[in-house]
């Protein structure tokens, strides 16, 4: 049985709690390589955030796409996530959409694109995301990176964590 309750309040949920958003690609809108979701970001805090992520595909042919699947979202826009090239004497960082990997996950004669919440670090937010539509993409490691061959259907849990500066200890 399936239960989903709306929350529209003007009221947000909490101040300390864990907030876990989850994401269905048979419920996106595939606009070219993203797939976009919508969700009413106001009812959480404002605040930093650790993002973290859990991620699984429907069954996928690893074996004719050796692919490593490396995932991008709108989501940790302005984050602490840096890209590093081979670009000589570059005099700035680029900061990056990169979520993480997802790995392959062998079952039997088949895999599925897998990644836990422990197989990638969490990105850092400086505030809840904004904008209501958001998107999730899916590339490869390719020096030009393309979307993902074939990707099956895949649900994604995103799982934002209070970060609470003040009490932090510094080393």
């Amino acid at each position: 049985m399936l239960s989903s309750n709306n929350y529209n309040s003007s009221q947000q949920i909490g101040k300390d709690e864990l907030y876990n958003i989850v994401l269905n690609s048979n419920d996106a809108t595939v606009s070219g390589n993203d797939y976009l979701f919508s969700f009413d970001w106001s009812v959480i805090p404002d605040g930093n955030y650790l993002v973290h992520f859990a991620f699984n595909t429907a069954t996928v042919n690893t074996v004719t796409n050796p692919q490593i699947a490396m995932i991008y979202s709108s989501v940790i826009s302005g984050s602490n996530t840096f890209v590093a090239t081979n670009t000589a004497g570059r005099a700035s960082a680029q900061s990056s959409n990169f979520l993480g990997l997802a790995y392959p996950y062998i079952v039997s004669t088949t895999s599925t694109l897998h990644a836990e919440d422990s197989t990638n670090p969490p990105a850092f937010i400086n505030s809840r995301p904004r904008v209501n539509q958001f998107s999730v993409t899916v590339l490869t490691n390719a020096s030009t990176p393309t979307v993902y061959p074939s990707l099956p259907a895949w649900v994604m849990t995103l799982q934002l964590t209070p970060l609470n500066h003040t009490t932090r200890i510094n080393m």
